[in-house]
């Protein structure tokens, strides 16, 4: 995807906002809203939206004529002092009030899209939160301790021919073997290394008996299928951002990556970033298992340098 792509979410989330300051300006008074987004050290930034008293007129119709508060949003940027808008007695102030954080966001902040940002409150309820339409950070599994260590992968490589193997494999008429059912393990490992010879002139396995898979020639990267025991599943898994500066923002990264690209995840284990496919043996069918190799190559190639640089780690 291309930023331009974009545009038209940057578009519909300024109007979804400008609706949601003028309902955050009727109801009750400091009513408190921070939109958070990821910055570019990986960190988490925060712009406050509150429904508050803050302005005062001498001419607003009442008798006897005084002085009255009007009642708006004062938005506060950061590193700047707050701006008030009277958004209750001027609904035209809610448009310009969403430009000017949309701006920022996009501009300032460099945030790609709105569906990297994520909102809480104090008081108002998440009906009215859901008007943003932001993703929800509940929907990407993690876990909550500190993270484990990575097993230590030692390859054992029999065909020092493998990189020129993959930069010659472009051949589009290539036959693949015909659809089968494994019935054990075994013929899994079986099935899945004929593909593997045939794609890629070898087959590696490593100390755990996953296949190590190196599609670094083709400018992806070096990635392991493990032929699952107790299920009939091969998975695919490749750590993308290893002790990431804020889970918060790997979980924005992750939820938009999952709703966006089909087949391939990506799941936040303690602080590390995993892209991970899940691929059904049962039965196995080598043209689809190719466009899978593919394909997980491919969007690791795309997002990881993005991710790296958003959420930071190694």
């Amino acid at each position: 995807m291309s930023v331009t792509e974009f545009t038209n979410d940057w578009v519909q989330f300024e109007a979804r906002l400008a609706g949601f300051l003028q309902r955050l300006a009727q109801p009750t008074p400091n009513d408190t809203v921070r939109l958070r987004y990821p910055t570019a050290d990986g960190a988490l930034g925060e712009i406050i939206l509150e429904g508050t008293f803050g302005g005062e007129t001498s001419d607003i119709g009442l008798e006897p004529r005084g002085r009255a508060c009007l009642t708006g949003v004062s938005v506060t940027l950061p590193a700047m002092s707050a701006q008030f808008y009277p958004i209750a007695s001027d609904p035209e102030q809610a448009p310009e009030a969403a430009s000017v954080v949309c701006t920022f966001l996009r501009e300032e902040a460099m945030v790609a899209r709105p569906s990297l940002l994520a909102a809480d409150a104090d008081r108002i309820g998440g009906n009215m939160l859901e008007l943003l339409e932001l993703p929800s950070l509940d929907g990407i599994p993690r876990e909550d301790g500190e993270p484990s260590q990575n097993p230590r992968r030692v390859e054992r490589r029999g065909d020092r021919q493998l990189a020129k193997a993959l930069l010659d494999d472009s051949t589009s008429g290539q036959s693949w073997p015909a659809l089968s059912w494994p019935a054990s393990v075994d013929e899994v490992h079986e099935a899945v290394e004929q593909v593997l010879v045939l794609k890629y002139g070898t087959a590696d396995l490593d100390i755990d008996d996953d296949f190590v898979i190196d599609s670094a020639p083709e400018g992806g990267t070096r990635f392991y299928l493990t032929v699952i025991n107790d299920r009939p599943m091969i998975a695919f898994r490749k750590a993308v951002v290893i002790h990431v500066n804020s889970r918060q923002s790997a979980v924005i990264e992750a939820n938009y990556l999952n709703r966006e690209v089909a087949d391939v995840r990506w799941v936040l284990r303690g602080y590390t970033l995993y892209q991970e496919l899940s691929f059904p043996t049962a039965p196995f069918v080598p043209i689809r298992f190719v466009e899978m190799l593919d394909q997980f190559g491919q969007q690791y190639r795309d997002n990881v340098s993005a991710l790296r640089m958003r959420l930071g780690g190694d």
